[in-house]
């Protein structure tokens, strides 16, 4: 099974390089890919000499890649490699390989395979982000021989392993580090059913769990106002629905001129989720139902959605000698573990 992903990159010139040290610069004229004077046709097909690297704003691709001038602007760039390379580069980079377990490592092997799996079936592409799964810039090979050995065993030994319910592969989501209790997955996903990624208690994670503190400016509040309709600004919030665990799932924003609700991924989304790390939020300033003069304090805790595995969690279980298996069946109970017998094929961009 191959994969394909894609990759924004958002200025209007791109410049490419390979292992040769050979470049080529290509722009974005009015949503049409150009080499100098020559139109190139869409997309288009980059093949470096084999053991060459690719280089693409930052990011290093080895093998084909096809080159396409986004009509919004910029390029996307869509690249094709096996599953088990893929899913090298994306442990790589969603753990700190020097201090995994061996067991954390192959539970998140199984479920980052899972959710490629099913992502694939579902949409033939995955994206290179957090929209999907964080990829690792660089290619393993320049990693230390220590940890190469030790993401190449960790891949063996479960290589072929899914999280399957019934006949489907699972959409297994996973997150950095819940607060204490996971949360089921329809709550904050709604495209999952319901049922297939329950909510846990997570007990490691409860007192080791990063606590945050992000304060949405006046004029953070009156442009999240204008958007949602309520007027000028924002007057007050109401918890309108909370999640296993306390977590917060909901608010309804008030404003002179009407009222909203909107999701806490929402406003992750909108703030950044470098700024409000996670929608575990434990406390406010104004607390809900007062008067908002100035801004707005969210304190909270954990990091990313809280569905699925909770890495920090599963990496305490590891060390106690939890199994990656019984990791899994903890954070995904309803789900069994089996194999990967055959998929469609990837077609080209």
């Amino acid at each position: 099974m191959r994969l394909c992903f894609d990759t924004q990159f958002p200025a209007n010139q791109l410049e490419l390089s390979d292992g040769s040290g050979q470049r080529l610069r290509l722009e974005n004229r009015a949503g049409t890919l150009r080499q100098g004077d020559r139109v190139l046709p869409e997309p288009w097909l980059v093949s470096p000499e084999q053991a060459c690297i690719l280089r693409l704003g930052g990011q290093a691709f080895a093998g084909e890649v096809w080159i396409e001038a986004a009509s919004v602007g910029g390029f996307t760039v869509w690249h094709e490699l096996e599953l088990e390379r893929y899913l090298e580069r994306v442990l790589a980079a969603e753990l700190a390989l020097w201090s995994a377990p061996s067991a954390l490592l192959e539970a998140q092997a199984i479920a980052a395979r899972s959710y490629a799996v099913h992502q694939m079936h579902e949409r033939g592409a995955l994206f290179a982000d957090t929209r999907d799964q964080v990829f690792s810039a660089e290619p393993v090979d320049t990693l230390p021989a220590n940890l190469r050995a030790k993401l190449a065993h960790s891949l063996a030994a479960t290589r072929g392993q899914l999280l399957c319910m019934g006949n489907d592969v699972l959409d297994a989501r996973f997150h950095a580090a819940c607060g204490g209790h996971t949360e089921e997955g329809s709550a904050i996903f709604p495209e999952l059913p319901p049922g297939a990624l329950l909510g846990v208690a997570c007990p490691p994670c409860q007192a080791s769990s990063p606590t945050w503190s992000y304060t949405a400016s006046r004029a953070d509040l009156d442009r999240l106002a204008l958007d949602l309709g309520l007027g000028p600004n924002v007057q007050r919030f109401q918890v309108t629905r909370s999640g296993q665990g306390g977590r917060w799932l909901e608010l309804e924003f008030f404003g002179s001129r009407a009222s909203a609700r909107c999701s806490l991924e929402a406003l992750r989304r909108r703030f950044g989720p470098s700024l409000l790390p996670s929608s575990n939020v434990r406390s406010t300033w104004p607390k809900a139902g007062s008067p908002i003069s100035k801004g707005l304090n969210l304190r909270g805790t954990g990091a990313g959605h809280g569905v699925g595995l909770c890495q920090a969690g599963a990496k305490e279980l590891a060390e106690q000698g939890w199994s990656s298996e019984r990791i899994l069946q903890h954070y995904y109970p309803a789900a069994r573990i089996g194999a990967l017998r055959s998929a469609a094929p990837v077609p080209h961009p």
